[in-house]
């Protein structure tokens, strides 16, 4: 990507007096709560795969650190993705398309839970689709916070990060809340569920404003 912050302030004052303008901003918020749930599923699962994995399937510890390692990898390859494709079909189609996968990986999940007898990889396997499509969610939706306002990057990536991270950790933490013995592993896979759809819902926003500021200044 290169150097994003092109127009440096002079001082970290200058700098927070820019985050009023970036949060009178619906598209910033957009991309910023697009980027919170994804990394909230995310968090979400950190928060509860150690439980699955104990009291479900019954994972030896090193085994268990193995699969949750898993969905790491997924992330990796959606992130090459968005390296290799965003310029050419652009943020808002990537975000959409990643979005898409991580509601697709958690409703099979969801579906292999109800219809089947779930064994570690059907829980795993699934989250390493989320993954995958976070992979393309996350990077561009980074990228779209600092291309609201070109001049104020440096301020976007710091305040859309901050953002970023307290919205998953209040999902982690509600997600350990409720996790709680005889809840079962669907109680996780919902929550993930959920925060994956309200990210379709949130880029889904993005791109409607978007058209609608280019049809004013036609």
């Amino acid at each position: 990507m290169g150097e994003t912050n092109r127009h440096k302030t002079a001082s970290m004052t200058e700098q927070f007096h820019a985050y009023p303008e970036l949060l009178k901003s619906r598209r910033f918020w957009g991309y910023s709560l697009t980027a919170a749930f994804s990394a909230g599923a995310y968090y979400a699962y950190l928060g509860g795969a150690a439980y699955v994995g104990r009291e479900l399937f019954s994972l030896s510890p090193d085994v268990l650190g193995l699969y949750i390692a898993v969905p790491t990898f997924g992330y990796v390859v959606g992130n090459g993705l968005s390296g290799r494709f965003s310029a050419s079909f652009g943020i808002d189609k990537m975000i959409l398309v990643g979005a898409v996968v991580t509601v697709f990986g958690m409703t099979t999940c969801l579906f292999l839970f109800l219809s089947t007898n779930p064994i570690p990889i059907s829980f795993f396997g699934c989250v390493c689709i989320m993954g995958l499509g976070n992979g393309l969610v996350i990077p561009n939706s980074n990228a779209g916070m600092m291309s609201v306002r070109p001049k104020l990057a440096g301020s976007a990536s710091g305040l859309g990060g901050a953002l970023n991270t307290g919205g998953g950790a209040i999902i982690a933490t509600g997600t350990a809340a409720v996790l709680i013995p005889g809840t079962g592993a669907l109680t996780l896979i919902l929550i993930m569920l959920v925060s994956c759809v309200m990210t379709i819902l949130t880029i889904a926003y993005v791109i409607k404003r978007t058209q609608i500021l280019e049809r004013e200044e036609v």
